[in-house]
């Protein structure tokens, strides 16, 4: 499985163990906290214009 599809519910499961730690953030400090720990330069033949950031939640 790939694609937005499956991007989309791991990414909004990692956004909730963001709210679970920090119940006050607002949607704009999740999606911060979300850039700021994933792993850069890991992923291959992504487009050009994506974040291309491996989603971790080892910290969160």
């Amino acid at each position: 499985y790939s694609g937005t599809s499956m991007a989309s519910p791991h990414v909004a499961g990692a956004g909730a163990l963001v709210l679970e730690a920090s119940p006050g953030s607002t949607p704009q400090a999740v999606q911060n906290r979300l850039l700021s720990d994933g792993s850069s330069g890991t992923l291959t033949g992504v487009p050009w214009s994506t974040p291309n950031l491996l989603l971790n939640v080892s910290d969160l």
